[in-house]
Formats: C-alpha cells, structure tokens, sequence
C-alpha cells in the first residue's frame, strides 16, 4: 500500500485507529475502518460524514473510498467479522 507518511500521521492525529485495505493496489480504491470513541450515538451517515470531513485533502488522490466508522466496543464485536490479515493497521 503506497500511503504517504504525511497521510498516516494526520489519521493518527484525529483517530485512535484505523484500518485500511488497497482493494487493487494501486493507492486509489480504499476501503477504511475507522475506531474512535467520537462516535458514540452518531448514525452511520454522520460517522461517514465526520471521516470524509476529516480527509478532505486526502480526497484529490483517492479514486474510491468505503468508509465505515465504529467504537471501540462495536469494532470489538466487529472483528470476528473481518478479515484482519488484508487490512493494514497505520493508527
């Protein structure tokens, strides 16, 4: 996966953690999941919304991006539900 560095230090700056997949390899088709504390009685809409607020910047290199936005205690019961080896942890 070709993150800048500049790119994973400002993830790391706004979330606790985030996992990322390059689904072609390339930098531009992006799955991400993101765990914060932040979004405790969000709906999933102002979850997406806060996070493509946040990469506003970002936005210009990405082709498509799939977001998912969770707590801590839903990505704790989320995780027997993914497949942690294909995502790369960078925050």
């Amino acid at each position: 996966m070709k993150f800048t560095k500049k790119f994973e230090e400002y993830l790391k700056e706004h979330y606790k953690e985030v996992f990322v997949i390059d689904t072609r390899g390339d930098g531009h088709y992006l799955q991400m999941h993101v765990v914060d504390p932040i979004f405790a009685e969000k709906s999933r809409l102002e979850r997406s919304r806060h996070i493509f607020k946040t990469l506003g910047r970002f936005m210009k290199v990405v082709h498509a991006l799939s977001v998912w936005g969770h707590t801590p205690e839903e990505w704790q019961k989320k995780c027997g539900q993914i497949e942690h080896a294909e995502y790369i942890h960078i925050a």
